[in-house]
């Protein structure tokens, strides 16, 4: 996944001229910075300041969500409260999103010595990213699903919130499994006998996954008829 921002960061930068380019993601419930990538030579220190200075400038647009153009940004009022420590440049950024769903912003840099950007330039990040995100969202779902397990200290608590308590072997496996699943948009099938804590599971999976946001619909498949059911759980087309 890293490898994919830094060729995307890399190819910004090449085709627009510029010194360097950034990515910063964020997660799309909290807001919050969880990646920054960074193509340019400069040396750890300065990529540390660099990236305090980036995620500000990155919070402009993850606030307007829309495109920044900013040459002398040191001179911008837009951003008077930054920092630049004298460094002059100008910034080119473009949100990164789809359908909606905020996942980040792509900065391209140009240090004093090359002239602004301009609009036509402008034009051309906002297609980069809209050619981008999709594929580098679907990379970042597919990596996912391959993150290490969590930790047993980590699931006991969080999932004992949600009504899940127990310590077995059987039952962290459990946990993991809907560990696993609620990172995917995989359906999940949950079977046992009546009383054995289906719901909780199911309430489970949708309170970790990625529609948390949106209703929990619970259905009793006793009430519906059989000749119903495949049609309930799976759809149907007209005629």
């Amino acid at each position: 996944f890293d490898e994919i921002l830094s060729l995307i960061a890399n190819e910004s930068a090449t085709l627009l001229v510029s010194d360097y380019a950034v990515i910063v993601l964020i997660n799309p419930q909290t807001r919050e910075t969880r990646k920054t990538v960074l193509f340019s030579g400069e040396t750890r220190r300065e990529q540390r300041l660099s990236q305090i200075r980036h995620s500000l400038i990155a919070g402009w647009i993850f606030q307007q969500r829309r495109p920044l153009l900013a040459n002398n940004i040191h001179k911008d009022s837009r951003f008077k409260e930054i920092d630049f420590d004298d460094q002059r440049m100008s910034v080119l950024g473009a949100p990164l999103q789809i359908a909606g769903t905020l996942l980040g912003a792509i900065l391209v840099v140009r240090n004093a010595e090359r002239k602004g950007f301009d609009s036509a330039e402008m034009d051309y990040l906002k297609k980069i990213a809209t050619i981008s995100v999709p594929y580098f969202r679907n990379t970042e779902l597919y990596a996912g699903m391959f993150l290490p397990p969590a930790s047993t200290k980590t699931l006991i608590p969080k999932y004992r919130a949600v009504g899940l308590i127990g310590k077995s072997k059987p039952f962290l496996e459990m946990l993991q499994a809907i560990e696993a699943a609620a990172r995917t948009d995989i359906r999940v099938l949950l079977q046992g006998e009546s009383g054995t804590g289906k719901e909780l599971v199911a309430r489970a999976l949708h309170k970790f996954g990625r529609r948390a946001e949106g209703p929990f619909v619970a259905v009793d498949c006793g009430a519906i008829p059989e000749n119903l059911v495949e049609a309930e759980l799976f759809g149907h087309e007209k005629g």
